[in-house]
């Protein structure tokens, strides 16, 4: 899987949507196969590249915040995830507007979440929006 990436990278160039979407799944292979400093690492490198290519508010760049944000909640990183999910809230709610079934899935991961940290009355409004 590297060395299809490391082709993507030398044939398409590593800012392709192509080299971005191996560089993923690249990653959600090490993930499970529990290598997850450079799975987070991979994740982090696409996300930086969506972002300086698409802008802050792309769902791209939300999607690319999913994958990192799931990493670090299998990990028990709560506290490093919840500022990405709210990004990524923000940027459905601006994308797709606030009524979209996406943004009330982000509303209900970042409810969860919170629930998960014992932060409930931070939760409930979430779900009741």
């Amino acid at each position: 899987m590297r060395a299809a990436l490391v082709a993507c990278e030398g044939s398409l160039g590593p800012s392709h949507v192509d080299t971005l979407r191996c560089m993923n799944n690249l990653a959600g292979l090490l993930e499970e196969q529990v290598r997850l400093e450079e799975a987070e690492e991979l994740f982090k490198t696409a996300l930086g590249i969506r972002e300086s290519l698409l802008g802050p508010l792309a769902l791209d760049t939300a999607a690319s915040l999913t994958d990192l944000t799931l990493l670090l909640m299998d990990q028990g990183r709560l506290g490093e995830a919840e500022p990405l999910l709210r990004r990524i809230l923000d940027i459905r709610e601006v994308v797709l507007g606030p009524e979209h079934p996406g943004t009330a899935a982000s509303l209900i991961d970042l409810a969860s979440l919170l629930g998960q940290m014992d932060r409930h009355a931070e939760a409930e409004p979430l779900l009741r929006r």
